[in-house]
């Protein structure tokens, strides 16, 4: 972290492992000039410290932001092998019927049993 005090105000240049590790009640931050005690230095400190607050809210922002990114990415991937699955068991309904069809009919089975047996094999 890099203080910059110019007349009024103090600039903060904050990395992320900094960020990680500010918390408001910290006092290890000070303007880079020693000054003697004023209400002017305290507004400073309180300034800095506000910042690095928020720096560190903006750093947690962007982990969640991210984290949602993959997790909606992770969930269209599921989305799509589910609706692969569902074809390929749709299919797989289908030809097992006609599998049942082509038994039963091999058997000697009424037509309309074998119509009603791939009906209720279609539905289940």
């Amino acid at each position: 972290m890099k203080l910059k005090q110019s007349r009024n105000r103090v600039r903060i240049i904050v990395n992320r492992e900094d960020a990680k590790h500010a918390s408001v009640s910290s006092h290890h931050v000070s303007p880079s000039t020693t000054a003697p005690p004023s209400s002017s230095s305290t507004a400073n400190e309180i300034s800095t410290e506000s910042c690095l607050c928020q720096a560190q809210l903006i750093l947690e922002y962007q982990d969640l932001c991210n984290h949602s990114n993959l997790s909606l990415s992770g969930l269209q991937t599921l989305t799509t092998e589910l609706e692969l699955i569902c074809r390929e068991n749709t299919d797989l309904k289908v030809a097992n019927s006609e599998l049942v069809l082509f038994q039963i009919q091999f058997d000697g089975t009424p037509l309309h049993l074998l119509h009603q047996q791939r009906q209720q094999l279609l539905q289940a």
